[in-house]
């Protein structure tokens, strides 16, 4: 029994189903903070297929990329599980197709280039004078890129869904947290791949500044994210998430500030990435 449950916890993380709940349960939070009632729907499928399929593309096409030494421990068990990896990535491309019929028609209009540019990070659709790059082997973009698809994914859509502008104080304020939330909580997966990222030429934080300087600017990512949040809930009259959103960058704070390439085989994929879900549960708890 104890090995079976082991199986399953693997499957869940390994496999990029919690990394996918975690995007659904941002998008859920979303919908308590523009005080809309919680759903399930089409857009809801979309963004937890979409997930799972563009965390399992990036995966399948990286076995071909990497030496064996570099993602011995990041893809150990799609590697020992090919069968289980392949049927779960085929089925979230199925997923994803039947999905967008059942999002709404502007919805559509934002997705297509937001699909291609997500795409574009694990396809190497950009053309140069020697060869073909991915949007990750740019300079200074494997982050950002992570933290504004995850931003305009999780909060723009589901605020278009409802029907709200896209030009609004809040909306605007909370586009910006979500960013730098996500990009604070990503900066402890480019430590952890320090190595690998060499091996593939990129240019992140903790291989241009180091790992401690990296630390550090996440932490300080996550004390704006706290400012951002002090000057909307004191200067707008919208419903005050403050409490749960500090709670939440505390105890994220932590987890960048312990993160480091030497970190236990779940640290990353379920703490550092469970925080989102943290996040979404300390929302409905004083939702």
């Amino acid at each position: 029994m104890k090995r079976l449950f082991q199986e399953a916890f693997d499957y869940l993380i390994f496999g990029n189903w919690f990394i996918s709940i975690a995007a659904v349960a941002l998008t859920l939070e979303t919908y308590l903070m523009i005080d809309k009632p919680l759903k399930i729907d089409g857009l809801l499928f979309f963004i937890f297929f979409s997930t799972l399929f563009e965390y399992n593309l990036h995966r399948h096409l990286s076995f071909t990329k990497i030496s064996s030494e570099s993602n011995a421990n990041k893809f150990n068990w799609a590697l020992s599980h090919h069968r289980l990896f392949k049927g779960t990535f085929y089925g979230s491309m199925v997923g994803l197709i039947v999905s967008i019929f059942f999002v709404n028609l502007w919805i559509l209009f934002i997705i297509v280039p937001l699909g291609l540019i997500t795409i574009g990070y694990s396809i190497p659709l950009i053309k140069t004078k020697a060869d073909s790059i991915r949007l990750r082997e740019i300079p200074g973009v494997k982050i950002l890129f992570v933290a504004l698809v995850w931003g305009f994914t999780t909060l723009l859509l589901p605020a278009i869904d409802a029907g709200l502008t896209l030009f609004s104080f809040n909306i605007f304020f909370m586009l910006i947290r979500r960013i730098l939330f996500v990009y604070a909580i990503t900066i402890p997966f480019d430590i952890r791949d320090k190595d690998a990222d060499k091996l593939e030429g990129l240019k992140t934080l903790p291989i241009v500044f180091g790992e401690q300087k990296s630390r550090w600017f996440g932490i300080f990512l996550l004390i704006v994210f706290c400012g951002l949040i002090f000057f909307q809930y004191n200067f707008s009259s919208i419903k005050n998430f403050s409490i749960p959103l500090y709670l939440s960058a505390i105890t994220t704070s932590v987890l960048v500030f312990k993160s480091s390439q030497s970190n236990g085989r779940y640290f990353h994929y379920f703490w550092v990435d469970g925080s989102m879900i943290f996040q979404f549960l300390l929302i409905l708890i004083f939702a």
